[in-house]
């Protein structure tokens, strides 16, 4: 909810100008006010100036309307009602808007003051109000619609981004008992009938029957307008005294219960301070409320929370949709929160709760479907033969009943059909609103063969029809309207308006009369360097005033274009357009929210008429109109991203593919914490033949959170391949990483521990840590728990906080806290309180889930079997949410412990479930326990076998001690043989070699030099044991190893030694190219060119730095002619020296490798060659 709508009184002499105020009513309600106006006024009681007074103090703005008659007096006044209501408005510092009417239009003379007191009495107020105000000329409607759409949109954002907008409220506090909507409902216009189902309404509200009531209905049968209906009428009436009356739709804005939730507090307990209270308190709250007196709440389009809708657009989803999709339980509740609150509703006495929903939710049904205690679901069907004939009629269609009623009874009596009809018939030109004319043009009517077809096909056929029938320009705004996943609101209408000349493209500044940008190598200081940079600075500035110019040139050209006829016009053929498609009910327009949508079925038809043209040109559109979008603070759910999908799929349309990654890729990560996994794999599996791996890398994390971890293995297997070819380290340890993961949830423990030992040796022979060293200590803290072996898992855990993460790893931290409670839960510490708190934090869907697992294991452990039933519960909600194929097990077990009625048909179902499961995610220990409990031990025997199988693994070393204990106890319990199952293989991978190869280019060493001097000293490999460690004086190391080969021999260990040093050296730069090339390797090539900036910068930074600023000094003493290149190659190694804090490791690492490959060469040091010693 946005806030209120500014409000405008139209003001002008009554019975006169009916033509402008029409327009100038439509177009006020297009662009954001609220217009008031004395036609809507109706019979009032008060008089009718006072009338006209409270309606011009309430309101923001005055549109002042004068033509050539002055109007009416009130009795007993001199001025007018028009001037009165101006003076009003003038005392109250209203904003004022005039248009006068050009003394040039031709005018009928019987709109024309006859007497000279009113034809004086005109022009003294218009000379009064020119003198005051600026004033606009009027005389073609479409011209005064179109300048008047200017004139309102400057002042709306003139009003609302003024600092007085904010704290100015001039309608009736949002707090009860006063009926409050969010937002308020406008679809209830022509409501008609509906008699029975208000009256049982009434009954539910005043009787003892539950306070839950759902009406359940496909899309477009009128349930929100049946609601509204009722609570703004008989509603009031039906209680003795309301607490309050709070209407909350879910059809606007994101689907969040925790926004709902904080908005009904604050309406019930303004008082209550909210921001510190987790989801579940927030839940209890709302009970609360609802229990101290009686509230009546309606909530209305349901539907939005449950699975079926729980995907990036729901507006496009249609009940065919939800029919085809195969959710195994499409009205499953999506968040926790939501499923708590809807379940705690039924307890809600004294007040009363109206649902409507085209799905009731699963948290309001019991088993077997049928709804819980306190709740009733109401099946709401079409409007039968009367109503629909009085409806008819409302809409100014004539003709004979009993046909109206045959007709429409082909089609359900559905009021979205019979409005599509209606505007049909209104717009047949033959003889409008004549519907028996209509319906038997062969032509029209006479051409539905409605009685032939199930009723999808006959609404579809009637959608067609209608939009066929369309006019060229209605048909255009349609199309352009239906490429939109969600509502508009009027800016994004307005930036589709496809008869808007085209925009003013901004241009880039012409900087070719500037000659080249002067590039600059370093230089020491003095007068040649002073005037190099002065005149690249003269050229920067010259540069700045030629974009700032052409910055300006296009300001002013988006300014002509805002102002042009052709743009002011596009604005009133739109008006005409929205209004023939609301008319026709196409279109829906919420006044209110000044949204416009679509109905799915509609929407999905006008989209298929999309040429390639049209789809390019609608698709430019709403990235220009995205462009400035900026994400809120905090992202609850997949519509808060939904302005940056709708860019990206329109960016995809328009064959701008890049930018279309570019644009989401920041928000994937987003999408996959929230558990969309649905929504990341339907935008990105269209494009994972792309080039960018990291979107193939989102995509196949998506498809494996989804139960495809064989499909994510491949995927990463083949990734390790390419990167391995592409002889890059940082991805080939990224997906080494990964590789283990998903060996770890296949229960391929061996192969997981293999993938990490790569992982280590990677790291051992490129020095690269690039977090992997955390995420190892991580994995083999979670080994040790899986073992048994408790002691090292704190200390691993210690360390791994200590080390630096991995940039790629979003959930590392997570996963530590995850690992110090589950060995809490193993020390036997851990409590629920824990738990709690843990659970405070926003985290991942990933982190829900171990949460929840992990409280159900503490559960059953301490005998909570209810709270073991919950989390259970709660797991299988948030698996079907995501859309994963998950075990029921832990249900059926909890059922089952508790000794539940329906424990045997949940087992049933949960055992079905686990035939068409992967291994991975069966769950065959629960179900053989559940079937024990349930006294059916010799089923019990074969999932008893499973699990032990299960819980084998690969062997001592490679399963979850815990899980195979407690088979192995299962098994003796049932009297069962422990089955004797040998190790597995750990085995290796296919890529290996190529891995060992890769290795072995960052371990070979040119080192024949070294061969005539051993042969000629004659040592051996046992001198290494008197080699000192490698640290940083590596120079002394060096020495030391040269001295142990060649012995003394003068000066020759000197030569040996500065030859190692540079072996050294060109192995670690060679290991720093290749390992910081997403780094800032860029950086060092700029280096090399003797960019300017980066050799100023980095020397400056160097200089700072005692240990380098002699190295500075003595290259800047250098020659002239010597010391750019001198102070390059002092920077260069500066660079890499201080580029990252990784380049000790990377120097230790050779050294080592070094080491041993001259151990080797003492070893065996081949053939002597003439390389290294006289």
């Amino acid at each position: 909810m946005t806030g209120r709508r500014p409000r405008l009184f139209i003001s002008s002499a009554q019975g006169y100008l009916s033509q402008y105020r029409s327009a100038a009513i439509q177009m006020a309600s297009r662009v954001g006010f609220e217009p008031v106006y004395m036609e809507d006024f109706g019979a009032q009681a008060p008089p009718p100036l006072e009338v006209c007074r409270a309606g011009v103090t309430g309101s923001d703005v005055l549109l002042l309307l004068i033509g050539h008659r002055y109007g009416s007096r009130p009795p007993g006044e001199t001025r007018s009602y028009t001037e009165v209501e101006y003076d009003w408005a003038t005392d109250g510092g209203l904003r004022v808007l005039v248009f006068v009417v050009d003394p040039d239009h031709p005018w009928p003379p019987k709109e024309l003051d006859r007497s000279d007191e009113d034809r004086t009495a005109v022009r003294v107020f218009v000379d009064r109000v020119s003198s005051k105000h600026t004033v606009d000329r009027f005389g073609d409607v479409g011209d005064f619609q179109a300048d008047l759409a200017v004139s309102l949109m400057r002042e709306r954002d003139n009003l609302v981004n003024s600092e007085s907008w904010a704290t100015t409220e001039r309608y009736a506090a949002r707090r009860a008992p006063n009926l409050v909507a969010y937002p308020s409902y406008t679809g209830a216009a022509h409501f008609t009938g509906r008699a029975g189902e208000l009256a049982e309404l009434d009954d539910w509200c005043g009787g003892e029957s539950g306070p839950v009531r759902v009406l359940e209905a496909i899309g477009g049968t009128g349930k929100s307008a049946l609601a509204w209906t009722w609570l703004t009428g008989s509603a009031v009436s039906a209680a003795p005294r309301w607490a309050g009356r709070f209407w909350w739709s879910f059809y606007e804005g994101s689907s969040s219960v925790t926004h709902f939730i904080v908005e009904f507090l604050a309406y019930a307990r303004p008082e209550r301070d909210t921001s510190t209270l987790t989801s579940s308190q927030l839940v209890a709250e709302v009970e609360d409320v609802l229990a101290s007196g009686p509230y009546l709440l309606v909530l209305d389009g349901v539907e939005r929370l449950t699975q079926a809708y729980h995907q990036l657009d729901p507006s496009k989803v249609t009940d065919e949709d939800v029919a085809r999709s195969g959710h195994h339980r499409p009205n499953a509740i999506v968040d926790v929160a939501a499923y708590d609150l809807l379940a705690r509703l039924s307890r809600a006495k004294p007040s009363r709760i109206l649902i409507t929903t085209r799905l009731t939710p699963d948290a309001l049904l019991g088993s077997g479907g049928r709804p819980t205690a306190g709740v009733t679901v109401q099946k709401l069907g079409g409007l039968g033969p009367d109503s629909t004939a009085t409806l008819v009629a409302d809409l100014g269609v004539t003709g004979n009943p009993e046909v109206v009623t045959r007709f429409f009874s082909k089609l359900d009596y559905h009021p979205l059909v019979i409005e599509i009809v209606v505007g049909l018939v209104n717009n047949y030109r033959r003889a409008p609103g004549d519907f028996d004319a209509w319906s038997e043009d062969p032509l029209h009517g006479g051409s539905f063969r409605l009685s032939e077809q199930e009723f999808v096909h006959r609404r579809a056929h009637v959608v067609a029809a209608a939009l066929k029938n369309l006019d060229q320009a209605s048909a255009r705004v349609l199309r352009y309207l239906s490429a939109l996943s969600s509502a508009a609101d009027w800016d994004l209408v307005q930036d589709l308006n496809p008869f808007l000349p085209g925009k003013p493209r901004r241009q880039p500044p012409d900087l070719s009369s500037l000659g080249p940008r002067p590039i600059l190598t370093w230089m020491p200081p003095g007068p040649e360097r002073a005037e190099a940079l002065g005149a690249r600075d003269r050229w920067d500035a010259q540069a700045r005033e030629l974009t700032g110019a052409a910055a300006r040139a296009h300001a002013d050209e988006m300014r002509r274009w805002a102002a042009s006829r052709e743009t002011r016009l596009a604005l009133v053929e739109l008006e005409k357009a929205l209004r023939d498609l609301e008319d026709r009910g196409l279109l829906w327009w919420d006044r209110v929210a000044n949204r416009y949508d679509l109905h799915p079925v509609i929407r999905a038809a006008a989209h298929e008429g999309i040429d390639v043209d049209g789809r390019l040109d609608v698709s430019n559109r709403i990235i220009d109109h995205f462009a400035s979008w900026h994400p809120p603070a905090e992202i609850r759910t997949v519509e808060d991203l939904a302005p940056a999908i709708t860019a990206f799929r329109a960016l995809v349309d328009a064959g701008q593919t890049e930018a279309a990654l570019r644009g989401i890729g920041g928000h994937l990560p987003q999408l996959l914490d929230l558990g969309a996994f649905a929504t990341v794999v339907e935008l990105l599996e269209p494009l994972a033949d792309g080039p960018e791996s990291w979107c193939q890398d989102y995509l196949m994390e998506a498809c494996a959170a989804l139960g495809n971890v064989a499909d994510g293995l491949a995927y990463h297997e083949r990734s390790v391949t390419s990167a391995l070819a592409e002889r890059d380290p940082i991805r080939v340890g990224i997906y080494l990483s990964n590789i283990a993961g998903y060996m770890r949830e296949l229960n391929r423990f061996a192969l997981s521990a293999r993938a990490l030992e790569l992982l280590e040796r990677l790291m051992k022979a490129t020095g690269e840590d690039g977090g992997d060293r955390a995420r190892i200590l991580a994995q083999r803290a979670e080994e040790s728990l899986r073992t048994g072996d408790l002691e090292p898992v704190a200390a691993l855990v210690t360390g791994a906080r200590a080390l630096p993460a991995n940039p790629y790893d979003r959930h590392f931290v997570e996963r530590l806290d995850m690992v110090d409670l589950y060995l809490r839960l193993r020390l036997g510490t851990l409590t629920f309180e824990d738990l709690d708190r843990a659970g405070s934090m926003e985290r991942s869907i990933y982190y829900r889930l171990d949460l929840l697992e992990l409280r159900f294991d503490l559960a059953t452990r301490t005998g909570e079997l209810e709270v073991a039933l919950d989390a259970a519960n709660d797991m299988a909600r948030l698996y079907r949410d995501i859309g994963r194929p998950h075990s029921t097990a832990r249900v059926a077990w909890a059922l089952a412990a508790l000794r539940r009625p329906e424990a045997p048909l949940v087992l049933e179902e949960a055992t079905a479930i686990e035939t068409r499961l992967e291994p991975w995610l069966r769950q065959p220990g629960y179900i053989a326990d559940s079937l024990v409990l349930l006294g059916r031990p010799d089923e019990a025997r074969t999932y008893a076998l499973l699990a032990y199988r299960a819980a084998w693994g690969d062997g001592p070393g490679f399963h979850d001690v815990e899980e195979v204990a407690t088979a192995v106890a299962r098994l003796e319990v049932l009297g069962e043989a422990v089955p004797h199952i040998e190790a597995g293989d750990v085995g290796s991978f296919e890529w290996e070699p190529a891995f060992n190869d890769f290795l072995a280019s960052y371990t070979r060493f040119g080192l024949a030099f070294l061969r005539p001097y051993i042969r000629r000293s004659g040592v051996d490999a046992s001198i290494a044991e008197t080699w000192p460690q490698p640290d940083g004086d590596w120079t002394g190391w060096l020495t030391a190893i040269a001295r142990s080969i060649v012995g003394a021999d003068g000066s020759a260990h000197l030569e040996v030694a500065a030859q190692l040093r540079s072996v050294l050296e060109e192995r670690v730069g060679a290991v720093m190219a290749a390992t910081l090339v997403e780094q800032g390797h860029a950086e060092l090539q700029r280096l090399e060119r003797s960019d300017f900036d980066t050799t100023e910068r980095l020397m400056n930074e160097a200089l700072a730095n005692p240990a380098w600023a002699g190295h500075i000094r003595a290259a800047l003493a250098r020659p002239a002619d010597e010391v750019v290149a001198a102070l390059v190659e002092v920077i260069n190694r500066y660079w890499l020296a201080k580029h990252r804090a990784h380049y000790p490791r990377v120097v230790f690492s050779v050294a080592v490798t070094l080491a041993e490959a001259i151990v080797a060469e003492l070893r065996d040091p081949g053939p002597d060659e003439e390389t290294g010693a006289g």
